[in-house]
């Protein structure tokens, strides 16, 4: 976002009066935190902490994991972090039957006030076991 200044001058009577009207500036901007490689066991659950970083975001913001494989379940589906809150976990959960499978990657995406960030994982699928 470019910032413009207005300088006005403003001359009454004999008194001129300079006043700037500008703007504080800056973009929004949202960072996901480091999130490294998980695991899930078929028909268990693993525990992933999403963390953000905010500049200038002040509104609530909305985390969604896709990519996900077959039978492996985010929940909750949608995590909403509160404008005064910078992390949440999201558990992810494997059925009974889902596909053994290494490696592959996910995607969590954070949204808020405007703007859109995502970040990547490799999740594992383990046997039961």
């Amino acid at each position: 976002m470019r910032c413009l200044s207005l300088l006005a001058t403003v001359i009454l009577g004999a008194a001129i009066t300079t006043t700037g009207v500008g703007c504080k500036g800056g973009d929004k901007k949202l960072t996901i935190g480091s999130i490294g490689d998980q695991t899930v066991k078929q028909d268990a659950s693993t525990d992933v902490k999403i963390s953000i970083t905010r500049d200038k975001v002040d509104d609530e913001v909305t985390i969604t994991v896709t990519g996900l494989p077959d039978k492996v379940t985010a929940e909750p589906a949608t995590l909403k972090l509160a404008k005064d809150k910078n992390d949440g976990t999201i558990t992810l959960k494997a059925a009974a039957d889902a596909k053994a499978e290494d490696g592959k990657e996910i995607t969590v995406k954070a949204s808020g006030g405007g703007v859109d960030q995502t970040a990547k994982f490799k999740l594992n699928v383990k046997a039961k076991g």
